[in-house]
This record gives structure tokens, C-alpha cells and sequence, in this order.
């Protein structure tokens, strides 16, 4: 079949056709034309009048390959595009010159774009989208076809084609594309980097089937690529020359409060490339973590450069970061800095360096990720001390705290393991013997257990890493001398006082949320002796906060003339409430006065000690009989 577009004959070959043809008056019926061509079927009804008008026509077609068509029409040997399609086209205008026009509707299916032609199985394939949809209008001429598509439906994406495909000529393609409803997750797989977002792309494709220049621009929601949400939005220009390499150019990621910027481009052959330029400043170190880790009790400010270049699995490249003001957990890092290099892939930290106190006090990170994300990193704390830290409030805790963590798992999920030591511990002026504790990681829940206070206390709990950072200790303590660690007075021989109990404790890292703790002690497991004198707990009793409040239940205290009940409690708002009685040997009197005062006999004691903020009242009744206090001047009987 020949065509002749402006004295050039064009001959189209349409292969196997069948029709049934009337001739009537005004000229003739065809009902149907039957045609086998380009993979698939077409099916034609209409009317042609004499002077080659044509008032209606419909056509009907199932299969067609737009790969052979563009062959079969001599657009290109090779397309870069192909996918199956049927179609429902109603026409109506002339013939000669070739000019029809009318509504149509294309179903596309197993949609390929490959960077080369698709025919060759060496060619990458960069889109493989199952079905699409698109319908308009369209101008069918001699050279080419115009379609005015308004509905554009692929996967989830949503948007409208202005295009213009030639049938002859170097460069019979031109298209105005708005994806106003883009969902990235329909372009796949572009390299297997699993493209996630919802946003705009619009731009233009102009050039030939082989060739085309794709200029464009991208406004995308919650962009994520390689399953790392990197930004809350991203903005860029994006074009090829290609098809080959995909340039996305001054991109704009805000994350949260922190924007990135640089340039990437996207190489899609064999094997995927990358190169890009990413800078940072001034960012929330949150913000840039949270793309791994949702840690928010980790703050800071950064300022960042990045450069990476090569084979998506195999890149090469360098990082710098400069730190400041950084927070974690509580403790305060006024700088720091980092670096890191991609070598084949594996990046390695350098180092990460937190520093305070002159330098005095640090943290260093380092270590490696590779493939998979696999961490094997390092995390070491030197020179922290107990009176510095900003988590206490010193109260005379002092002493050097160390730390040596490896840290496995993914950067996704990290495996912290390793131990925390004490060392060269005091409190209120008591030596407190160097402890240990020892952490590991499952399931991303941090367990830990040790020894400490000379054997005396042992610990254990776990610990949520992610998900608020709640976390459970278990502890147990045997005889413990908490003469060693507080001051109880005493003249003569030093007082002392030892403790046996069980207890627990709850609470969430980095939350405002009160702790919780209960602490159960036995008969007996609570002993004072001084002097001559040995008290101790007759009953089971405990100790229990929750929610703020505190308060003490069965402690009762009994010695040979000794047999006191005492309560404690405090209220969420910081009121407390000391109170009780009972009979008490006078003779513990001189565990405060020494030999300025002694003291024999029995004496009666009811107490009730309020305070309300720094305010004190109450009230504190002793009564003695048959007593005798003596001073270095004079014994005197009461």
C-alpha cells in the first residue's frame, strides 16, 4: 500500500488482510476488514464515500506489538519501547489527503522500556510496568499521529499525554507528558532500587524512537530509594540524552528540618551506576540518622559533604561531617566530627569523635558497612566520669566510667555487644568497689547483666533499642554494706548497716516518665549494729515508686530494747510524709553525741515529719521513764 505525503511515497506493508467490501450509491461499506499485522489483529468497520471522505469508521484491535509497528512502518528497526496493546479507535475525515480524527482507547500490557532495543536480550531494561491505560483524541495524517490523551493510568500513577508520533523521519517523536499523580513505585525496576514517593513529573520527550532527549522535572512526597526513606520531599530537573544515564540535577531533599542538596546521575546499562555530590549544611543530626534509626534522643547539628561514583553495589567515595551541640540520651558533646570512605561498596568509618571537657571526655565510633547494610563497628567511651555526667546530680559520686562496644547486626537494626566498667568509684567519700556490666543484642532488645559493689549486687534487664527505648532491670543484693557508701556516723566503732533484697525497676530511655521500682526485703535481711546495740527487720517489708509516688510497707525495726514501725512516703508532686513509733533503747542517742552525751533507759517515740517543697513541720513526741542521761559534768536520772 503506498501513501504520498507532499510528492514523497511512503509504502506500508499490513500483511495477511481479508475485508468484506459493498458498493453502494454513495460509495462503499466495509464490514469488516480483517487484518493480520504487527503480532496481532485489527478489525475495520465503516464508510468511505466516492470522493474518499470517510463519514464513521471504527477499529478494533487485540495484541498489536508497537515494536513491530514502529518497524513495520519505518520509524526504527530497533524500538527501545514495546508492550502489547488493544485498542478501540472511532474515526471519521478523508483519506486523500490522509486526515482522520476521533475519540480512542489503548490497554497496554507487559510495557518495556529498555535501554537499547528491546528485541536484544543484552539490552537493560529500565521500566517493565504490566498495564496501562491511555485515551483522547487523535489526528491520524500521512506522517504521523497526534494524540491528545487526557487519561494516562499506569499501576497507581495518574496524569495526560500530549504526543506526536511520526512514522517517517529522524525525528518523528514529540511528547508533553504530565504524571500529576505519580507514584514512583510504578517505575520499576530501574535497577532494582525500589523507587518509592507520590509527587509530579512532568516534562518533555523529543527526537527519535532510538534517541530521545528527556528533559523534565520531579516535586515527589516522602521519596524513598533502596529502602532508606530519604526525604519528606524532594524536588529536581531531570533529563537524558540516552536513555542510558539519568541526571537529576540541583535536587533539593528536605528531610524534617534539614535540607540536602546536590546532583545525581543514574547510569542504566549492564550494571546501574551512580554519581552524585551531596552537601548539608547546617542540618538536624536526627533528621539525618532517622533515615536508619529512629533515635530522637539523639540530637545535634552537622554540616556534611558527600561524594560517591561507580557501580550501585560497588561505589567509591568519601564523607566528612563536623558536629556540634550533640545530645545523646541526656549527655551533652559540645563538637565532633566524622569520616568515612566507600571503597567497592563497603563503607568505613574512620572515625566518629565526640569530645567534651577539653578533650578530656570522649566517644569514638568506628568500624564498617557492607553489603546488606552488615555493620561491624566499634564503639568506645574514655575518661567518662560519674561527677561530669549531666544524667546525675553528683551528690558525691565520683569515679571513671569506661565503655567497649561492638556493635553487629545492620545499620538498620544495629546488634550493640560489649561491657560498661567502673572504676575508682566513690560515694559520699565510701570507696565503691569497680564494677562491671556486660550487654548484648537480639531481636533489637539489648539485654545486660553483671556484678558490682565487691559481689554484693548483681543486675540484669533488657532494654528496647527502638520503639520508645523502654527498658526492665532485675536486681539482687547480698549483705549489702551500705555503711561503705553513705555516712551513718557513729563515735566509737563505726556503725554499720547491710541490706539483702530483690527488686525491679522499669522505665523508657530519654522520656520524661517517672521510674518505677519495687524492692521486697525479708525478715532479717535489713541489720544495723553499733556499739552494743543490733537491730534488725523483724518482718518482710518493701519499698515501691510508681507513677511518681513512693512508699515504704512493713518495715519494722526490733533489738533487745528496740521495737520501732516506720513509714515513709512521697507524692508525685514532691510532698513527703515520715512517720511512726515505738519503744527504742535511749542508748542509740550516742551514736550522734558521742561521749557529750550518754544515754541509758526506754524511751517512746511517735513522729509524723511533713515536707511540702523546702518547708518542714510535724510533730515528735518522746516519752522516757527511768532514764539517765549523763554529760562529762553530771550523771542526772530522768
Amino acid at each position: 500500500m503506498g501513501v504520498s505525503t507532499s510528492g514523497v511515497e511512503s509504502r506500508y506493508d499490513f500483511g495477511e488482510l481479508a475485508a468484506a467490501i459493498k458498493v453502494k450509491a454513495e460509495g462503499l461499506r466495509v464490514d469488516p476488514l480483517i487484518l493480520r499485522w504487527a503480532g496481532g489483529r485489527v478489525e475495520v468497520e465503516g464508510d468511505m464515500a466516492w470522493d474518499l471522505s470517510v463519514p464513521h469508521a471504527s477499529v478494533r484491535a487485540e495484541d498489536l506489538s508497537f515494536a513491530q509497528i514502529m518497524a513495520l512502518v519505518g520509524s526504527t528497526p530497533g524500538a527501545w519501547v514495546e508492550f502489547l496493546g488493544d485498542a478501540e479507535i472511532t474515526l471519521s475525515g478523508t483519506l486523500s489527503p490522509l486526515l482522520l480524527t476521533g475519540p480512542f482507547e489503548v490497554m497496554g500490557k507487559d510495557l518495556v522500556v529498555a535501554a537499547g532495543p528491546t528485541r536484544l536480550p543484552s539490552s537493560t531494561v529500565l521500566l517493565d510496568i504490566p498495564q496501562a491505560r491511555l485515551a483522547g483524541d487523535l489526528d491520524l495524517h500521512a506522517n504521523g499521529v497526534h494524540l491528545d490523551a487526557r487519561e494516562l493510568v499506569a499501576g497507581d500513577t495518574r496524569g495526560e499525554v500530549d504526543a506526536w508520533l511520526g512514522w517517517v523521519g529522524s525525528a518523528p517523536l514529540g511528547l508533553d507528558v504530565n504524571l500529576y499523580a505519580a507514584d514512583l513505585s510504578t517505575f520499576a525496576p530501574l535497577g532494582d532500587v525500589n523507587l518509592q514517593g507520590r509527587g509530579l513529573i512532568k516534562g518533555t520527550i523529543e527526537g527519535s524512537y532510538s534517541d530521545p532527549d528527556i528533559l523534565g522535572e520531579l516535586d515527589i512526597a516522602n521519596f524513598a530509594c533502596l529502602g532508606v526513606p530519604w526525604a519528606d520531599h524532594f524536588t529536581s530537573a531531570i533529563s537524558t540524552t540516552d536513555l542510558i544515564h539519568v541526571d537529576l540535577t540541583d535536587f533539593a531533599a528536605l528531610r524534617r528540618e534539614t535540607t540536602s542538596r546536590g546532583n545525581l546521575r543514574l547510569g542504566f546499562q549492564e550494571e546501574m551506576t551512580l554519581e552524585t555530590q551531596v552537601l548539608v549544611q547546617d542540618g538536624q543530626l536526627y533528621d539525618l540518622m532517622s533515615m536508619f534509626l529512629d533515635v530522637p534522643q539523639i540530637t545535634g547539628r552537622a554540616d556534611l559533604t558527600l561524594s560517591l561514583a561507580g557501580p550501585l553495589y560497588g561505589l567509591e567515595g568519601e564523607s566528612r561531617v563536623a558536629l556540634r551541640d550533640v545530645d545523646i540520651y541526656g549527655e551533652r558533646f559540645p563538637e565532633g566530627r566524622a569520616k568515612g570512605a566507600m571503597r567497592e561498596g563497603r563503607f568505613t568509618l574512620d572515625h566518629l569523635l565526640l569530645t567534651r571537657a577539653r578533650g578530656a571526655e570522649s566517644l569514638l565510633a568506628r568500624g564498617s558497612v557492607g553489603a546488606g547494610w552488615l555493620m561491624n563497628m566499634e564503639l568506645v567511651a574514655d575518661g567518662l566520669r560519674l561527677e561530669t555526667l549531666n544524667n546525675l546530680d553528683g551528690d558525691g559520686l565520683i569515679g571513671r566510667l569506661d565503655a567497649d562496644i561492638g556493635i553487629g547486626g545492620t545499620l538498620f537494626s544495629p546488634e550493640p555487644r560489649g561491657r560498661v566498667t567502673l572504676h575508682d568509684a566513690k560515694a559520699a567519700g565510701g570507696f565503691i568497689a569497680d564494677a562491671r556490666v556486660d550487654v548484648r543484642t537480639a531481636d533489637e532488645v539489648m539485654s545486660f547483666a553483671g556484678g558490682m559493689l565487691d559481689g554484693t549486687a548483681k543486675v540484669s534487664g533488657r532494654v528496647g533499642l527502638f520503639n520508645g527505648q523502654r527498658w526492665r532491670a532485675a536486681f539482687e543484693l547480698y549483705d549489702l554494706p551500705i555503711d561503705r557508701y553513705i555516712v551513718l556516723g557513729g563515735y566509737g566503732e563505726p556503725a554499720r548497716l547491710s541490706f539483702t533484697g530483690r527488686g525491679e525497676a522499669t522505665g523508657a530511655l530519654g522520656l520524661d516518665e517517672p521510674l518505677n521500682l519495687v524492692v521486697n526485703s525479708g525478715p532479717g535481711d535489713l541489720s544495723f549494729t553499733w556499739d552494743r546495740h543490733a537491730l534488725t527487720a523483724s518482718d518482710a517489708w518493701s519499698l515501691k515508686m510508681e507513677r511518681g509516688e513512693a512508699r515504704t510497707e512493713g518495715l519494722r525495726l526490733v533489738g533487745e530494747q528496740t521495737d520501732l514501725s516506720l513509714s515513709a512516703s512521697r507524692s508525685e508532686g514532691g510532698s513527703a510524709l515520715i512517720a511512726g513509733g515505738g519503744r527504742f533503747d535511749l542508748g542509740l542517742i550516742e551514736l550522734f553525741t558521742g561521749e557529750t552525751l550518754r544515754a541509758e533507759g526506754v524511751g517512746e517515740l511517735r513522729l509524723a515529719l511533713n515536707r511540702v517543697g523546702e518547708r518542714f513541720d510535724g510533730a515528735l513526741d518522746v516519752t522516757v521513764e527511768e532514764a539517765t542521761l549523763r554529760t562529762d559534768a553530771f550523771p542526772h536520772p530522768v
